[in-house]
């Protein structure tokens, strides 16, 4: 018979598949596999809340913990693991709140990251705010960029342009 207790189901974000990796996020751990023979390359202690993305050999993603953390693919080490919620704080010199992440994706080497309550963080890659920018509208779809304008569909179901 099939279980069906919560706590042995298999839940997971949007694999990444790049070059001849693949990353997954269950649950509770986090694993980058190797695409040809399905072998577990690295398996890490945390959990991710978003999509990870990568640039280069770096995998960047935010965990249920809300740390921002920044792996080597090839090697599997953990490059920086940092308290998103804190430098949010610090850039923006204001008691520390919880923020909601919705999406994030790289462009430019910026590291963007798009928030429930409709602001974008601009990350360096070495994971440090450069910007928080309040946008027109809340985001209902992930966005796109086309001629360097960040396009997305806004919570009225019309197209939104940013800059």
């Amino acid at each position: 018979s099939l279980d069906l207790n919560p706590n042995n189901l298999f839940m997971s974000n949007q694999i990444v598949n790049f070059k001849k990796i693949i990353s997954v996020s269950s649950n509770e751990f986090f694993y980058i596999l190797d695409s040809t023979n399905g072998n577990v390359l690295y398996k890490k202690n945390f959990s991710s809340l978003i999509r990870p993305i990568i640039i280069n050999n770096n995998l960047f993603t935010i965990t249920k913990n809300n740390l921002l953390i920044s792996i080597n693919i090839e090697s599997g080490e953990i490059i920086y693991s940092y308290d998103i919620n804190s430098k949010i704080s610090d850039f923006l010199n204001i008691r520390k709140k919880s923020a909601k992440f919705k999406y994030m994706m790289i462009a430019n080497d910026t590291i963007l990251i798009f928030l429930e309550n409709s602001y974008m963080l601009k990350l360096n890659i070495n994971g440090e705010v450069v910007a928080v920018k309040k946008m027109p509208s809340k985001l209902k779809s992930p966005p796109i960029f086309i001629e360097s304008k960040l396009i997305y569909l806004n919570s009225k179901n019309k197209i939104s342009v940013f800059n």
